[in-house]
């Protein structure tokens, strides 16, 4: 448990432990150099938590794999997290997401703060029900938000799972602002959902996207035979925008 201001160095492989930044701790730097965590199923907890007040920075060295538990996400934030993914990463990171939870953002029916990717090497991927960077899910009466996602530089792979986008919203859920301003971002949407927008059975407009810089290549998700209606790679529900400095690709 990580309580104080600081920086942490973690390093190594565990099936049973997680890291937790306390719900009162801030301006706190963790370094993952090549660390290897796979909760298993009967462990309800993220790999990595930030319950904190912000902010909280991430160094990736070498190759880090984080696996959530059950119902949990592989980067769990809570409502007042600020977690940022350093510019000086120059490792690797696959955030792998427990049962209706995202790779990096919400775990099942949990509300978060802000998260901001500004350089290394990511992949993440959200299970049924949950994004890859985003929200986990929540249900018809307990829409879930996450704040934030805004991505400023680094090579990010999202991939959401059924029903969720890749980058924003889950079942039931939405991110309030998806902001892409640098690097290279390729999205895969799950079933019958977007790539880069809201999840299923969310109709808010109280959220928007702009990608304002970088490169984009969005793929919408597959659709059923028997709902062949069309569905927008990247969904501009709310008066979003493309810039002009950046390359999107929608297929």
């Amino acid at each position: 448990m990580i309580t104080e201001t600081g920086k942490y160095y973690i390093t190594g492989t565990t099936t049973t432990s997680s890291i937790t930044v306390s719900t009162g701790a801030t301006d706190v730097e963790i370094v993952l150099d090549n660390v290897n965590i796979t909760l298993p199923e009967d462990i309800i907890n993220g790999a990595l938590n930030d319950n904190g007040k912000g902010p909280t920075e991430i160094v990736l060295l070498g190759e880090n794999n984080l696996q959530g538990g059950g119902y949990s996400a592989a980067i769990s934030i809570k409502s007042r997290a600020n977690l940022i993914i350093s510019d000086r990463s120059t490792g690797k990171l696959v955030a792998r997401g427990g049962c209706y939870s995202a790779g990096i953002g919400t775990s099942n029916y949990t509300v978060g703060g802000h998260i901001s990717i500004n350089g290394g090497e990511i992949y993440a991927y959200g299970d049924s029900g949950g994004c890859g960077i985003g929200t986990g899910t929540g249900s018809k009466g307990n829409i879930i938000t996450v704040e934030s996602v805004t991505i400023n530089g680094g090579n990010v792979y999202c991939e959401g799972g059924s029903k969720a986008s890749a980058l924003g919203g889950g079942g039931y859920s939405y991110t309030k602002y998806v902001c892409i301003n640098a690097g290279q971002v390729i999205a895969k949407g799950g079933m019958e959902v977007s790539a880069i927008g809201r999840g299923a059975q969310q109709d808010s407009t109280q959220s928007s996207i702009d990608i304002l810089g970088g490169t984009v290549i969005a793929y919408q998700g597959a659709r059923k035979a028997s709902n062949p209606n069309a569905i927008a790679a990247i969904d501009l529900f709310n008066g979003g925008s493309i810039g002009q400095e950046a390359i999107v690709i929608a297929m």
